[in-house]
């Protein structure tokens, strides 16, 4: 699902997001083939318009660095609780 990026946000990450070398690859590549990897949200639930990141946080900002206007969502239905979150994030972590 292709959403505005400036209606997602980071509301918790378990790491930091490192700009490097690793990172400036990364936007290199978005900038080249575009986000390969839908990154993982939630919708919020004061605003239904609106997604929470739960995983991809490296992607969401290496588009926000190359100007992307929209980004792709892999939305999880419904909100998972905060224990499944963290699992989450830990198993992308762990992926990468």
């Amino acid at each position: 699902m292709l959403v505005p990026i400036q209606n997602v946000s980071v509301e918790k990450n378990i790491r930091q997001v490192k700009r490097n070398k690793a990172f400036d690859n990364l936007c290199n590549d978005i900038k080249t083939d575009g986000l390969l990897t839908p990154i993982t949200v939630y919708e919020d639930e004061k605003d239904k318009s609106k997604f929470v990141i739960i995983a991809g946080h490296r992607r969401f900002a290496a588009c926000q660095e190359v100007g992307l206007k929209d980004i792709d969502v892999k939305c999880i239905y419904p909100k998972p609780t905060d224990e499944q979150i963290t699992k989450m994030q830990i198993n992308e972590n762990v992926l990468r």
